[in-house]
């Protein structure tokens, strides 16, 4: 199934919320939407939330034996849970890999394995401030050759943080907690478009 993967700059940016209003958005929409986070320390608050936004199912790392996430143990238990959600055959998956690009929890080993990051149809970052955006877009292009999608977290709470990533950055930047339906469709035609190969 096409993942979504919603990544940050730092952490509380925002994206567990975007992934929780994404997910309630798309199943809406009629998609059967799998889920679970990735990275991080051993707490199973967020892939709850998920569920109670629509995700059937989710899982966390934590339910392939990892308490916290390193550069050397992400990759197995993403692998492992990836599987586990692709078993159930939803339509899409939504994956959030908690603590930033830069943080030591193992984001960036994950980004640079080539099947994982060959099976992500959709990038939203989350992130504080115009900076951290500018930064993250630039991070995820030049070392993964990955493509912001939308623009999501603290960075869209005001109209210039908004009007800095549309106009500057180019990307659509949308708050998750006020454009919830705009980020679903974008995120959306991103898939479909790569769906067909466009």
């Amino acid at each position: 199934p096409p993942i979504v993967c919603l990544v940050d700059t730092c952490m509380d940016a925002g994206k567990t919320t975007a992934a929780a209003v994404l997910i309630g958005e798309l199943s809406r929409a009629g998609l059967r939407v799998a889920a679970g986070k990735l990275t991080g320390v051993s707490l199973h608050r967020d892939v709850l939330h998920m569920a109670d936004c629509g995700a059937s199912p989710v899982a966390v790392f934590t339910d392939f034996g990892v308490i916290t996430t390193d550069e050397k143990n992400a990759v197995p238990a993403a692998h492992a849970l990836v599987a586990h959600l692709a078993d159930a055959e939803p339509d899409v998956i939504v994956l959030e890999m908690g603590d930033g690009l830069l943080g030591t929890y193992g984001v960036h080993a994950l980004l640079d394995d080539a099947p994982l990051r060959s099976s992500i149809r959709a990038t939203v970052l989350c992130a504080q401030d115009p900076v951290g955006a500018w930064g993250g877009q630039h991070l995820l292009r030049e070392r993964y050759g990955l493509e912001v999608d939308a623009v999501c977290g603290r960075v869209t709470d005001t109209p210039v943080g908004m009007r800095f990533c549309n106009e500057r950055l180019e990307v659509p930047a949308w708050n998750a907690l006020r454009h919830g339906p705009e980020l679903a469709t974008c995120v959306k035609t991103r898939i479909m478009r790569q769906a067909v190969g466009a």
